[in-house]
Formats: C-alpha cells, sequence, structure tokens
C-alpha cells in the first residue's frame, strides 16, 4: 500500500467544519463537551480530509463512524460512502444530527454507547450495520475520530466481529479497512514490536488480523476541548490470511492474553498455567520456553496457537 500524501487537500469540493463551526453547534445543542464520553472534537481541517481520503471511500462501502460528534468528519464521508452508520451516545447531539441530516437516505443515527458494558459492540449497532450490506465490490470501514476511553476496546471487538446480515442470504461480512484517530499512546501499542515495553496483548491480536500503517502524527490543538495527550492517525486493512472462523479468533485473543497474564515470567510459565506442564513441554521444539511473552513475535505466537489448535488457523505472516 502506498503512502497516503499528508499535505492539505485544497482541491475537495467540501468546507469542513472549523472550531467556531463546532462551538457554535454544541452551543445551539444546549451542552458543553464531556469528558466522561471522550468528547474532544476533530477542529483540524485538513486531517479531516486525509482522514476522510485514507478510507478511499466507494458508493459500493458502509461506513461505521463512532463519535461523529457535531458531524464535520460525517459530511465528508456522505459525499462518498453509500451508507454511513453513525454511532453517538450524546442525546443533545443526536438531536441535531438527526436535524442536520433529515432526508439523507443514506445516513442512519443509532443513538448508543457503541460498546455493551466494554466486553462487546453493542447489539444495536450489530443490527444497524447487518441491515445496511456493502455493495457488489464495497467493504464495510471504520471511519472515525474514535473516543479516547472506548478506542481499545472497540477496535479488538469489532475485530472480532461478523455480521450475517439482516438483507437476504448475506454471507458474513467484517469490516475490512479502519481508519481512525487514536491516543499517541496506544497507536504507540497497537504497531509495537518484540521485545519494546509497549508490546504486548494489543499488538500481537491487531497486527495478526491487520496490516498498519500509522498516516499522520495529530497534535493536541487539533482538537476541542484540547486533550493533554498528542493522538496518531492510522489505517489498518484486514490481512487476507487471517482468522476467517470468529469462535477461532476468539480463542486466539483469549490465548494470548492468558500469554501476557505474566510478561516478566518465562514463556515455559505462561503456557504451562494455560495449557498444563505436558502440552507446554511439547512447544519446546517450535519455540525458546525461556523467553519472555513480550520477546515473542506475532507470528510466532499465531504458530503456537496453531500447535495447540488443529487446524492451524492461520499461516504466519
Amino acid at each position: 500500500m502506498s503512502k497516503l500524501r499528508v499535505e492539505s487537500d485544497r482541491t475537495s469540493p467540501l468546507q469542513v467544519q472549523t472550531l467556531s463551526d463546532v462551538r457554535a453547534a454544541i452551543q445551539a445543542a444546549g451542552v458543553a463537551p464531556r469528558k466522561r464520553w471522550g468528547q474532544n472534537f476533530l477542529i483540524d481541517g485538513n486531517l479531516m480530509r486525509l482522514l476522510h481520503r485514507s478510507a478511499e471511500l466507494t458508493p459500493d462501502d458502509r461506513v461505521l463512524e463512532v463519535g461523529p460528534g457535531t458531524g464535520g468528519l460525517t459530511d465528508l464521508l456522505l459525499a462518498d460512502a453509500g451508507h454511513v452508520i453513525a454511532v453517538e451516545v450524546d442525546p443533545a447531539l443526536c438531536r441535531m444530527l438527526t436535524a442536520r441530516y433529515a432526508g439523507r437516505p443514506n445516513f442512519t443515527l443509532v443513538q448508543a454507547d457503541a460498546l455493551a458494558a466494554k466486553h462487546e459492540v453493542a447489539s444495536a449497532v450489530l443490527t444497524a450495520v447487518g441491515q445496511h450490506p456493502p455493495g457488489e465490490g464495497g467493504s464495510y470501514k471504520l471511519v472515525a475520530n474514535l473516543p479516547y476511553n472506548i478506542a481499545t476496546p472497540l477496535l479488538v471487538n469489532l475485530v472480532m466481529c461478523c455480521w450475517q446480515g439482516a438483507v437476504g442470504n448475506m454471507p458474513g461480512r467484517r469490516v475490512e479497512r479502519y481508519c481512525f484517530t487514536v491516543q499517541k499512546e496506544v497507536a504507540d501499542r497497537i504497531e509495537a514490536r518484540p521485545s519494546t515495553p509497549d508490546y504486548g496483548q494489543l499488538s500481537v491480536v491487531l497486527q495478526a488480523t491487520c496490516a498498519i500503517e500509522r498516516t499522520a502524527a495529530v497534535p493536541a490543538s487539533a482538537f476541542w476541548p484540547r486533550p493533554q495527550v498528542a493522538s496518531a492517525m492510522l489505517r489498518m486493512d484486514r490481512r487476507p490470511d487471517a482468522f476467517d472462523d470468529p469462535t477461532v479468533l476468539a480463542s486466539f485473543i483469549a490465548f494470548v492474553r492468558a500469554g501476557f497474564a505474566y510478561r516478566r515470567k518465562t514463556l515455559r510459565y505462561v503456557l504451562t498455567a494455560a495449557l498444563g506442564a505436558e502440552r507446554s513441554a511439547a512447544l519446546a521444539d517450535a519455540v525458546d520456553l525461556q523467553r519472555r511473552p513480550d520477546a515473542v513475535a506475532v507470528d510466532e505466537w499465531i504458530g503456537l496457537f496453531g500447535r495447540t489448535h488443529s487446524p492451524p488457523p492461520v499461516s504466519p505472516l
């Protein structure tokens, strides 16, 4: 995949919301940004356009936007995508968005927390997405300025999701591309390499399922209210050789989670705790069991999982 250009897109026919626009919309809605919902609105037009361009949308694509806020990014998405499913938890912003996009047939608003108890994607979101299957040649794509407080569990849970669809006998479909902003420290964890402090369960799970590219650094000044931390923009594309069976993927995630439960212990210790001494010893020819979990590369985790689950779920990266 070629690197995306970071320079401003001066030819875009759509105007994006400025700080004044966002403040006016919030004031008209009669609310203030709420930290509990991770509301830091993206106000940098160049970065908003870059996020939009990175998705490479077509009319056959269906976009999931979590945290649309006042609709700045939504305006861009609606211009190119066949349908946008926006998920907003704030009732006042939902009323504003409903009025803003009244009469737009390619817009669906879901008033809900995107996650149910932080452990799974909310059923209302699953239903709404399943009702709008991609067109021929299209796919599901997440494009969002993700709220800080749900970004990590949302990404992991979306990777696990597979929609059967509510229209006809549509085969299972997944989100194939993820374009989003996230806290820089989370981006660092997602992209981390073995034997580094940031490398862990999140790194292994997302790198095992997606090809990952950092498309831009996002300074705190790009948001209102300004957060205390810097952010980053990532694009993740689902690997064609990744886990197809959601049940097997869930088992892999549980296997990796158990492996990192004692990251300061040896691999022999954590695998014995997870699998038992006999099964753990049988893996000695596949990997040095004296290494720590954070020194084991993603392809090695996949290989270890394949040795403990038959048939192997995925070829090495």
